[in-house]
């Protein structure tokens, strides 16, 4: 790292070092509004194509729903918008900013997961039941615990 470099680390977390930084409060602004907007975008412009998929209404409500996931992140952005005041122009405690900026990318994970995690869901919801009427399901053909004794 160049000695430059080592100063700007310094500069953003000491306010007396010497050097210049990015406008921190414009900066944050611009990227939370850009990632609300985006947010926005990829919950609202598919709704209206996943309201006319030909598909069973419960795997309709399953991707809807998926989507709608994604609503959660926009608050964390919202919340997160909340905190950069304070740090650009306040005491500059970033904590609560970071907290929401990372539950809003875990979230993101998460909710990226889940389309992936439907087999091994699909697959626990059938044993889960399965097990509440007492019975075994293996390739099309059910089993009664009476048909093992």
């Amino acid at each position: 790292m160049k000695l430059a470099d080592h100063v700007q680390v310094q500069r953003a977390w000491n306010s007396s070092v010497h050097g210049t930084c990015l406008p921190v409060g414009a900066t944050f602004y611009g990227l939370v509004i850009f990632t609300i907007a985006c947010d926005l975008m990829v919950i609202f412009l598919p709704i209206p194509l996943l309201l006319q998929l030909n598909i069973k209404p419960a795997q309709k409500a399953g991707v809807m729903c998926l989507f709608l996931l994604g609503v959660f992140t926009t608050l964390c952005s919202f919340l997160r918008l909340t905190q950069i005041n304070r740090v650009a122009f306040g005491d500059g405690n970033s904590a609560m900013l970071v907290l929401w900026g990372t539950i809003e990318s875990n979230v993101r994970n998460i909710v990226t997961c889940v389309p992936y995690l439907t087999p091994l869901l699909k697959g626990f919801v059938e044993d889960f039941r399965s097990k509440g009427r007492n019975e075994y399901h293996s390739h099309g053909r059910s089993y009664t615990m009476g048909d093992f004794d």
